[in-house]
């Protein structure tokens, strides 16, 4: 199956600098950035 586009991604990191770097190194491109500093997150869907 081939991916023809992605829309969106939603990551939640510790460092933002390292997950930047990271999908950098797989060839994505940062199209928006978006900090969220009191963001209750406790894993559950």
């Amino acid at each position: 199956m081939k991916i023809n586009r992605i829309v969106h991604v939603g990551v939640i990191v510790n460092d933002l600098s390292a997950a930047k770097e990271f999908f950098h190194y797989f060839g994505l491109e940062l199209q928006a950035e978006r900090r969220l500093e009191k963001f209750n997150f406790n894993g559950s869907v």
